[in-house]
């Protein structure tokens, strides 16, 4: 069921037909390359890319927590992975 699903959805956005053993390949060699990066102590470089995909660093974002909410923009995040706010 879900197979057939997630075959329409690439290929409804691609326009074309999709080798899911070619997909599935390719992302593992991504998780391979990420994991490798993350054994070398290589943070750096999966930071950077985590900052160039993630669609909400430089937008205006409201945080709420227990009693408070916390308004601004989202700069980045901290070396623990936290949204820098200002």
């Amino acid at each position: 069921m879900y197979d057939n699903i997630s075959y329409n959805i690439f290929k409804n956005e691609l326009m074309t037909s999709v080798n899911r053993t070619c997909v599935i390949g390719e992302i593992l060699k991504e998780l391979k390359k990420t994991y490798k990066n993350l054994l070398n102590s290589n943070k750096g470089a999966l930071i950077t890319e985590w900052l160039r995909l993630n669609s909400i660093i430089g937008n205006s974002v409201k945080i709420r927590m227990q009693n408070r909410v916390i308004s601004g923009i989202a700069e980045g995040t901290g070396d623990m992975g936290e949204l820098i706010v200002k």
